[in-house]
């Protein structure tokens, strides 16, 4: 009985049904240049009940931006010279069209990037290949963070 409740109770979160009422779900962007790893990585929030836009390059942000409500990017900060070069002016412009969402920059050298952190206001820097359980743990602390900004400010 007790697994029945548990399970009806997950499938009410997953498909956005609470006490009657629809939620609405959290919509996250993943930016990456890597096809399979923007796929893989889309694929893993779905399950886990978020709404998921994907994109390859900034002309694609700015276009779902303009046309959905994004709460959090996860992006590689890539160059256009060289795909999985980080790149200060693609964060910068990727700022200029998501304003103050919060931003996880996914990336192959972490120990490098997270210096760039507090230039670019990035929530979590996240080690590629990712672990689950740790991509899973950045983007719950991102949007609790984010979630905790909108409470204070209403006060």
């Amino acid at each position: 009985m007790e697994w029945t409740v548990a399970r009806d109770l997950l499938d009410r979160k997953r498909h956005g049904r609470w006490g009657g009422a629809e939620l609405v779900k959290t919509s996250i962007l993943v930016v990456d240049p890597d096809e399979a790893i923007c796929d893989l990585m889309a694929d893993i929030l779905i399950e886990e009940g978020w709404e998921v836009a994907k994109a390859r390059s900034l002309t694609d942000v700015a276009e779902l931006f303009s046309a959905s409500d994004i709460d959090l990017v996860i992006t590689e900060a890539f160059g256009q010279s060289d795909l999985f070069d980080f790149d200060p002016f693609f964060l910068s412009g990727l700022r200029q069209v998501i304003g103050d969402t919060p931003v996880i920059l996914s990336s192959t050298y972490p120990s490098t990037d997270v210096m760039h952190a507090g230039d670019f206001g990035l929530a979590e820097v996240i080690p590629k290949p990712f672990e689950i359980d740790n991509l899973l743990g950045k983007i719950n602390r991102a949007l609790g963070h984010c979630l905790a900004s909108t409470v204070t400010a209403a006060n």
